[in-house]
């Protein structure tokens, strides 16, 4: 199954809300950038209940920056994320991929910070055969700086104010060899630069989803017994769609015993007549 980036949203101190509801087991990468606020491992939530883990972080300055994961085991309505850090000056980035997989998702990671106009993570290698998800972004201390992509890369994020919430910008590429996270800002600054990939989905996999659902189905019988004298009616109830019944009487956890033959007084044979000669 091939990658595919579905859709991102950023927002500025305060939650982020996906346009549509992702897919579940699809593959959700947070960043959040801080200043003067360090970010803590546990610091990214959603309201579905999925469990968030810090990929990689780091901080430069005042300028902080982490790269969070999540697979999207529940996942329904409106999707929103949320920055549980308290840090009051922050931007959230939120992003969907698919082509991902279910367990053990994170491969490599890496980090850099500088002071210059090209951020650049560092180099990381792919660990799979197959194509992995590499993902980069990168924050500093500027304000509204033009953001560019590195050759190769595919811009997801621009979000580059700045003085009223920290630039945030974020691409994605896949790749089976080396690459680093590189970027241009509009002018010298602090930055931080983060790199992470992750693995695919096993050739010949898929995922589904299975509800299940179950129901019982009742089932009443009335078999009759009659005699000369009374007649009788039982009535059974199963909770299977099938009753087994003989041809007198009804199989059930609860039967009524047929009335009793009623007892008439036998006739006496009239005496043989004796035969005269």
């Amino acid at each position: 199954m091939a990658w595919s980036a579905i859709q991102n949203k950023e927002a500025a101190k305060d939650d982020a809300t996906f346009d549509s509801t992702p897919s579940v087991n699809s593959l959700i990468v947070v960043v959040l950038s801080t200043w003067e606020g360090s970010i803590g491992a546990s610091d990214i939530s959603d309201n579905q209940g999925n469990t968030y883990t810090r990929a990689v972080y780091s901080d430069n300055s005042g300028v902080n920056v982490g790269i969070f994961y999540a697979i999207a085991t529940t996942s329904s309505g409106s999707f929103v994320v949320s920055n549980d850090g308290g840090q009051g000056d922050y931007s959230i980035g939120i992003h969907e991929f698919t082509g991902n997989a279910t367990s053990s998702v994170l491969s490599q990671n890496a980090s850099d910070t500088g002071q210059s106009t090209t951020p650049n993570s560092g180099n990381i290698t792919s660990s799979d055969a197959n194509e992995e998800l590499f993902f980069g972004t990168q924050s500093h201390d500027g304000a509204n700086l033009a953001q560019t992509e590195g050759s190769g890369w595919t811009e997801m994020i621009d979000f580059p104010d700045g003085s009223s919430h920290m630039p945030l910008h974020t691409q994605y590429k896949t790749s089976t060899g080396t690459d680093a996270s590189d970027h241009t800002i509009g002018d010298w600054q602090n930055w931080v630069c983060l790199i992470a990939s992750f693995e695919p989905l096993a050739e010949g996999t898929t995922t589904s989803t299975t509800t299940t659902s179950t129901s019982t189905t009742t089932t009443t019988s009335t078999t009759s017994t009659s005699t000369s004298t009374t007649s009788i009616s039982t009535t059974s109830t199963s909770t299977t769609t099938t009753l087994t019944s003989t041809t007198t009487t009804s199989t059930s956890t609860t039967s009524t015993r047929p009335a009793q033959r009623q007892h008439q007084p036998r006739r006496r044979r009239p005496a043989q007549r004796q035969h005269q000669p």
